[in-house]
């Protein structure tokens, strides 16, 4: 069995959903470190799924979500991943430990352009598609970076990253269609469908408001105390 080499900084990229394992992984790895004086902080990589109803959690898809704005010290919703992340964040001051809780992930041959026909399959479903929270790649990894050069800021705390915008599916469907071609045809219906929906639900204009879009991400907390800005824009 191979050893684990030391680090200053363990970062958890699955998630852990059996009780007692991140506190059992945390501090077996402490223990066996060659260098006794070396203080590992450990980064557990979460999901803002945590928070109301996010496009994965709604019990019912055909009807809006309500609307309602989540920071980072809302109430989770109670799940055995977020008690896995709340056991981590227990072992601090002794073992630094903080929670990235990550906003939709794009970037590279990650789009979200190529969803938007399983995302909006009918004009009904599109009806009542809302808010989308997204992050890029580079800013999660500018986000562990800051993590782990100030431990003392970021011990002990859960954080919410996005960046820091409340995306529109239907100003998204409406812009993309199923491709990037100008071809009406070969677009998709949903941009027809955005239109017909403005028109029935008397949205003067895209994007449309928080208040509309349902579930909201308020990130701002983390990247003031870290003293970052994101700098990638979902397009």
């Amino acid at each position: 069995m191979q050893i684990l080499p030391d680090a200053k900084t363990v970062l958890i990229t699955f998630p852990i959903v059996n009780e007692g394992a991140s506190e059992t992984l945390a501090k077996m790895y402490t223990s066996t470190r060659k260098d006794k004086d070396l203080k590992t902080g450990f980064i557990q990589l979460g999901a803002t799924s945590l928070w109301g109803e996010s496009g994965r959690r709604r019990p019912n898809p055909t009807q809006p979500t309500p609307h309602q704005w989540f920071d980072r010290h809302s109430p989770l919703n109670p799940t055995d991943r977020g008690k896995a992340e709340n056991e981590l964040l227990a072992l601090a001051p002794e073992i630094p430990a903080t929670v990235l809780n990550l906003a939709g992930l794009w970037g590279g041959t990650r789009s979200m352009r190529n969803y938007v026909g399983r995302i909006a399959p009918s004009k009904e479903v599109l009806k009542n598609k809302g808010s989308l929270h997204m992050i890029h790649g580079d800013d999660v990894a500018r986000a562990i970076l800051a993590v782990h050069q100030d431990w003392e800021k970021a011990s002990g705390q859960r954080w919410l990253v996005t960046d820091l915008r409340i995306y529109d599916w239907w100003e998204l469907a409406s812009g993309w269609g199923l491709n990037s071609s100008s071809e009406e045809e070969e677009r998709g219906p949903q941009p027809g469908w955005v239109r017909e929906l403005m028109r029935e639900e008397g949205v003067r204009a895209l994007p449309r408001t928080p208040q509309q879009l349902g579930r909201a991400l308020d990130s701002r907390e983390f990247w003031e105390v870290f003293g970052l800005s994101p700098s990638r824009r979902m397009d």
